[in-house]
């Protein structure tokens, strides 16, 4: 039903009419959603204490840009899929 619709998902399709970007309010609505999705799962890695990550370039940084390079398998070309910019 319309109503029950979450209003990231609103904020998603609206970056579908923004050439595939977000601005600053909605990409914060989204982010924050995923991230309590993740932070309230028992599976979820954070939920472990003592987890670090180890994807970056030493054991003392962590950049998302380490997370979206092993995700893509290290295309960096992958990820800008509008391929401007």
């Amino acid at each position: 039903m319309v109503n029950d619709t979450p209003l990231w998902f609103y904020t998603l399709r609206e970056a579908e009419f923004n050439a595939g970007r977000m601005a600053a309010v909605g990409g914060r609505i989204v982010a924050e959603t995923f991230h309590r999705a993740i932070e309230g799962s028992s599976v979820s890695i954070i939920a472990e204490p003592t987890w670090r990550p180890t994807l970056g370039p030493d054991p003392d940084t962590f950049r998302m840009v380490d997370l979206l390079l092993f995700a893509f398998e290290g295309r960096a070309d992958l990820l800008n899929p509008l391929g401007n910019g």
